[in-house]
């Protein structure tokens, strides 16, 4: 059955009004006709004769706007590190004591301080059939590492040492001058452990310093000449 609604409100001369109401359903029958009411009674018995007869008054909603999401903005980052190959030229050896070494907390290590060499009083380097001397214009080493090891193939082969230290290198050092290139070694410990990892020259002898020279640096220093060196 169609609902029908007919609202009609008339004024007098008292100022008042007339609220008439009718409305009907399939369930539902509501007739409602008043008279000499002012505006605002009005208003209150459309609202109550509304919610009798069912309809539903839903006041008007105001959206609100969702708060704007904070923008972060995500960097990243990539560190790109490139690590340079440091290869130690094999001209000239270098060890440990020639400058001080950082150690991993950012702090600087003290240096080490090599034990001092002492001279070899009956160790005479112009004795001999092949004095030292002319044994090395023979071989004309011209780098560090190779005087090192002509002078340690010297004192076995034309001295007899199977084992020398770093008394034997520094008496050997101070009687070719002492100065310039026969200037002595700052530690030769570690330059001769050097040679031995590098070149195998050298391996550990008996002693905790001594070293006996191998096969391999007196076959190196038997194909040397001055102009090969």
């Amino acid at each position: 059955m169609a609902g029908k609604r007919n609202d009609q409100k008339s004024a007098n001369g008292n100022g008042g009004g007339r609220v008439k109401f009718r409305y009907a359903d399939a369930e539902r029958y509501v007739d409602l006709d008043v008279n000499n009411v002012d505006q605002s009674v009005a208003d209150q018995l459309k609202a109550l004769v509304g919610a009798l007869s069912g309809r539903t008054v839903i006041a008007p909603t105001r959206t609100l706007a969702a708060p704007k999401a904070a923008t972060t903005s995500v960097v990243d980052e990539t560190d790109s590190q490139e690590e340079a190959a440091v290869d130690t030229p094999e001209e000239e050896i270098s060890g440990p004591d020639d400058s001080d070494e950082g150690s991993t907390n950012g702090s600087t290590r003290k240096r080490r301080i090599p034990p001092d060499p002492k001279v070899i009083n009956d160790l005479d380097i112009t004795a001999g059939p092949v004095p030292l001397k002319t044994f090395v214009e023979q071989k004309g080493p011209r780098k560090a590492q190779d005087r090192l090891v002509v002078v340690a193939t010297w004192l076995k082969k034309h001295k007899g040492y199977e084992e020398i230290t770093r008394d034997h290198f520094y008496t050997c050092y101070q009687q070719m001058g002492g100065s310039g290139q026969w200037k002595a070694l700052n530690d030769f410990d570690t330059y001769i452990r050097t040679m031995a990892s590098r070149k195998s020259w050298f391996e550990p002898g008996t002693g905790a310093a001594s070293f006996k020279v191998t096969i391999i640096a007196t076959n190196y220093v038997d194909g040397m000449t001055p102009t090969t060196a």
